[in-house]
């Protein structure tokens, strides 16, 4: 029972990712029982169990011979009124069990947490990761982001940028050449990673995806292409299986299959110059469980630093 229960819990996660990387709706199919047994290595029976157990929760449907489905219950826009409840619970719970009562965790938590609009700074060096994750970062932790992309100079010219700045966030492509300007400014640093589970489940979609033919991934920027090549290398037989399009390049937008669905970056999606082609993913960063801990952590710290 504790492999179902723990199958059925990387099961959620797989589920809420592709709600989020994929625009999961209700009545996509989901793997089979059998194929989910060979892709996780675990027993079928066991695989069949966890299913039953999100059935009970509302987010799938298993209908026999037909398959599992996305039950009606999920939403494309994230929205899981049964597992937020239940979540909700564990988080009142944990409030007693620490001896703080229900009616003065509103204020804790508002704080811990937003005491003040914290402004961080988020470094890369695409244009793509640059809006994506000051998106993120802005919608999803409420901070106040200024963008600063490496390529427009040396770390002596950051310092200017970096008055007022209560935190540095950057990811581990450029997690050296930061610090070493954070260190000499005595600002803290935080380095976040894209959820390993998440970009699994991106792979195999993707996978199944090209299967039927070329995909067109929509972007504002070129050295982001030369990236996402690194990142699929591995599903990618030929070159011209996966087309990058330049959001500004009008021509070939016009080009594109009006039928056809293609994957669009949120800088991709901000530049374009005429109607968003039917997008089949978002490509948007879905954090790790250690990069969400790691930036809610510096968010109390520096909260509690302001009080």
């Amino acid at each position: 029972m504790l492999q179902s229960d723990a199958l059925a819990g990387r099961l959620r996660d797989r589920i809420l990712n592709l709600i989020h990387l994929w625009g999961l709706a209700p009545g996509d199919r989901l793997p089979g029982i059998r194929e989910l047994s060979a892709e996780t290595g675990a027993d079928h029976r066991a695989v069949a169990r966890a299913y039953k157990i999100l059935e009970a929760e509302g987010l799938v449907e298993v209908r026999g011979r037909s398959g599992v489905f996305a039950a009606q219950g999920v939403q494309s826009s994230g929205d899981l009124p049964h597992e937020t409840e239940r979540w909700v619970a564990g988080v009142l719970a944990e409030a007693r069990k620490r001896g703080i009562s229900l009616p003065a965790l509103p204020a804790l938590v508002q704080r811990l947490a937003a005491t003040d609009r914290l402004r961080c700074a988020f470094v890369e060096s695409t244009d793509d990761q640059l809006v994506a994750y000051c998106w993120e970062l802005s919608h999803g932790y409420g901070l106040d982001v200024v963008p600063i992309d490496l390529r427009t100079g040396s770390g002596e010219s950051w310092e200017a940028r970096l008055v007022g700045i209560n935190f540095v966030v950057t990811t581990p492509y450029h997690a050296a050449a930061v610090r070493s300007v954070t260190d000499s400014l005595g600002i803290p640093l935080a380095i976040i990673a894209i959820d390993p589970d998440a970009v699994r489940d991106v792979v195999g979609i993707l996978r199944q995806r090209l299967q039927q033919g070329p995909l067109t991934m929509i972007i504002a920027d070129p050295d982001f292409a030369a990236r996402l090549r690194t990142m699929y290398d591995s599903i990618v037989a030929r070159d011209d299986q996966i087309r990058f399009v330049l959001a500004h390049d009008r021509a070939a937008i016009a080009a594109l299959d009006p039928n056809e669905a293609v994957v669009l970056t949120r800088a991709g999606h901000a530049r374009l110059n005429t109607p968003a082609p039917p997008v089949c993913m978002l490509h948007a960063p879905l954090l790790s469980q250690a990069s969400v801990r790691e930036l809610c952590t510096m968010l109390v710290k520096q909260n509690m630093d302001s009080v």
